[in-house]
């Protein structure tokens, strides 16, 4: 059988890619209906011309033709996305005291000298000093945080505000203490590991503040109140100690 197409016209054809067209038409035929032994070629741009022609005239033939588009868009081998995840914590700080945050701290008889055998200048001197130890298993702040003591007395500490009258080269109305919170944090600002701190508030302080970074941990606190250098007036004797964790 004669090849009706040639080789070169195929590639053609077939490697064609692009804007939609008309492609190229190659024909060629016998025809044995009208002009018997004739051959009738054709070719170009025109569609299906060449197998209209033989079909009317009672021949054979071939056409073949084909479109394509182009990509919507530029082609990516590779394409990324990226995403910003976020969230909040909020601020907070800790300091556990058991099912309120008010307390006592309660020394009873503050124990002074009544012996009437002593020297005059030990009568009614405080025995021996009061010592109270505080206690919590939680303490501490999410960020960088102020931990104050403060003394509502300021140094004067414990006094008895209503003592009367005395001498005052001999005794006193007032009982100084000194408050001393232990825990474990780190400096403000560093981000390291912690360490043991101890943030004091003398018997001649009014109150004391650190600066910390992020921490938790038990904090211990020791109230001290020294055997003063007078005789005590007899008398109630309070002060309001305040210890603030504070979030910056």
């Amino acid at each position: 059988m004669k090849k009706l197409l040639s080789t070169a016209a195929a590639a053609a054809l077939l490697s064609t890619a692009g804007v939609a067209h008309a492609d190229n038409i190659a024909w060629s035929g016998q025809t044995p209906g009208i002009f018997p032994g004739s051959t009738i070629s054709y070719s170009g741009a025109l569609g299906h011309f060449g197998y209209n022609i033989a079909t009317a005239i009672g021949g054979v033939g071939y056409d073949q033709s084909g479109s394509n588009s182009g990509n919507a868009d530029t082609a990516n081998s590779d394409v990324t996305n990226t995403w910003t995840i976020s969230g909040n914590v909020t601020k907070d700080c800790s300091y556990y005291g058991g099912s309120s945050t008010s307390h006592t701290l309660d020394f009873g008889t503050i124990g002074v000298n009544t012996q009437a055998a002593t020297s005059v200048g030990s009568a009614f001197n405080m025995m021996s000093a009061a010592v109270a130890t505080v206690n919590s298993t939680t303490a501490g702040c999410n960020f960088n945080n102020d931990v104050s003591i403060t003394k509502s007395n300021g140094a004067d500490g414990m006094k008895n505000i209503a003592a009367g009258g005395y001498d005052t080269n001999n005794f006193q109305a007032t009982i100084p203490y000194s408050v001393a919170a232990t825990f474990t944090a780190g400096a403000q600002g560093a981000v390291a590991a912690a360490n043991s701190q101890t943030l004091t508030a003398g018997t001649g302080d009014a109150s004391k503040v650190g600066h910390y970074g992020a921490w938790r941990s038990n904090m211990t606190m020791v109230v001290n109140a020294p055997v003063p250098p007078k005789a005590l007036v007899a008398g109630n004797y309070s002060d309001t100690l305040t210890v603030e964790l504070k979030a910056l």
